[in-house]
């Protein structure tokens, strides 16, 4: 998966010789890109789990990442620019780390914009704050019932706090005006390039709106994807069937699969658990779908050429995604085809963990969520049950597969940064190691990036190592990054990435 001192021969994408050399070197169809003594070579960065067109909009909207209140936010909201009709919109808000850690509430953003309407999601994706004036748009109200699968969190006196969770964010984001098919497409063109600066040669899109397949296909025949890209097209509701799309198998876009949601997120209380939270017993989180709908809707997709993707983060919804495994597994009109994945895979009950393994069924995972959310929250939502969360190597010891991602854009889609968080594993509260059994090895950490990804989906023969004949997929480090196993805080940079034997990105 490494080379040094090595000297490759690339012809029309395809490796074609790989002999020694004093530095690396890299020969593209007859030009010598030459690199420092120390760069190295690995196989092209996968990331299992990403939004693209989410990410390009974020990196063109404001960002609340860096805010320490909703005061923060309202400073930076002053400015921006409106970009879907009359609302304000923007992406990131944290209240874990902010001073005050209760759910904000919509009074700060109702005295700042009394009569523009405001929409602002949380950095997990499954809650948004809203105002007074985007409430009145949506008829939201004392008397509104909570959608199934969501919550408006109300004050003491039954009213809208202006707090949305999981399935109530709809019954708003349904009356804000949508970006038009031109920016989405400028959207994911940013997004791709930002992914190419990280090394990323391949990134798997989870709940591919159906509206974004036709832009992908056009961009793939223009020419104008640096990167290649795994669609999971979003199946909720069967937004698939609806829309007619079919799995499809392009150069540089691929429609893979489907994906589904169970549950929400740990930070806004809407990850669905076996038991309540720690810091709020009233509150278990609640299941998006219920066991049979998802078996039904999974099967037809399977039957239809999909792999599955399914996203749960609390035990209970890990629970239920196993059932309905275990279920298509068995059934005899499936004969074991599709790749099942659980997204997330956060929180596992003792008994559940060996059936990934049983049942095939592949764990992706984000290992800087696990940095992230040690910042006190996770500590504070389940406890001692972080015992038997964030699990990477008790996956591979039992058998199961694990593949990783960043899900960017609630993360950096670093995959230096998820290396450096599976190899140390340490809490971004204090630094300290929580279950340091469950690091991993360095190859252990690179496979989930680099190999793994492609041999779930059956592309191991194309992809996924350095040999003569396979695709030339190629990250170029400054630094070996073998020494992050004994060095973990060591800067290591992208200097080039190279897919299908283009280098979409160079380092000046």
């Amino acid at each position: 998966m490494l080379a040094l001192s090595r000297k490759f021969v690339i012809e029309r994408g395809i490796i074609t010789e790989i002999s020694h050399s004093d530095n690396l070197e890299i020969i593209i169809d007859g030009r010598n890109l030459e690199f420092p003594p120390d760069a190295a070579a690995v196989v092209g960065f996968v990331d299992c789990h990403g939004h693209i067109a989410g990410y390009g909009m974020r990196l063109a909207e404001v960002s609340l990442k860096d805010c320490k209140s909703i005061q923060d936010c309202i400073a930076k909201l002053r400015n921006t620019k409106l970009f879907r009709g009359q609302w304000i919109t923007a992406f990131g808000w944290n209240h874990e780390n902010w001073a005050d850690r209760s759910l904000p509430t919509k009074e700060a953003l109702d005295e700042a914009f009394p009569n523009t309407p405001v929409y602002l999601t949380r950095q997990d994706g499954h809650s948004a704050l809203v105002n007074s004036a985007a409430l009145e748009i949506a008829r939201i109200n004392e008397l509104t019932q909570n959608p199934q699968g969501g919550e408006i969190v109300r004050s003491y006196d039954g009213k809208p706090t202006g707090m949305l969770i999981d399935n109530a964010m709809a019954l708003v984001e349904k009356h804000i005006p949508d970006y038009s098919d031109e920016q989405y497409s400028e959207f994911i063109k940013i997004a791709l390039a930002e992914l190419a600066r990280f090394g990323i040669t391949q990134a798997h899109d989870m709940d591919t709106e159906t509206r974004f397949v036709p832009i992908f296909n056009e961009l793939e025949t223009n020419g104008e994807m640096p990167i290649r890209v795994k669609s999971f097209v979003r199946a909720q509701n069967n937004e698939w069937l609806r829309d007619c799309v079919l799995p499809y198998k392009g150069s540089y876009f691929k429609v893979q699969g489907l994906k589904y949601f169970l549950d929400g997120a740990l930070g806004s209380y809407g990850a669905a658990l076996s038991r309540g939270y720690d810091d709020n017993e009233t509150k278990s989180g609640f299941l998006l779908l219920d066991e049979n709908t998802l078996l039904n809707r999974a099967k037809r997709g399977i039957i239809s050429g999909f792999d599955i993707a399914i996203h749960a983060i609390g035990d209970a919804a890990v629970h239920t995604a196993l059932n309905v495994a275990e279920k298509l597994r068995s059934d005899s009109l499936l004969g074991g085809r599709g790749t099942i994945r659980i997204e997330h895979a956060q929180m596992v009950l003792p008994n559940d963990l060996p059936r990934f393994a049983k049942l095939n069924v592949v764990a992706s995972v984000q290992p800087y969520h696990y940095t992230s959310d040690t910042n006190g929250m996770a500590q504070r939502r389940i406890g001692s049950r972080l015992r038997f969360s964030y699990l990477w190597e008790s996956f591979i010891q039992q058998g199961a597969t694990i593949i990783a991602g960043s899900d960017f854009p609630i993360e950096k889609p670093s995959v230096i940064e998820g290396i450096r968080s599976f190899l140390t594993r340490k809490a971004s509260l204090d630094g300290t190691v929580l279950y340091p059994g469950e690091r991993l090895s360095f190859f252990e950490a690179l496979d989930a990036y680099c190999v793994a990804p492609h041999k779930i989906h059956n592309e191991f023969a194309h992809f996924g190592s350095l040999e003569v004949g396979k695709t030339a997929d190629i990250t170029v480090l400054s630094a070996n990054p073998y020494l992050l196993q004994n060095e973990p805080d060591m800067q290591i940079d992208v200097l080039a990435t190279i897919v299908g034997g283009k280098v979409v990105f160079q380092n000046a």
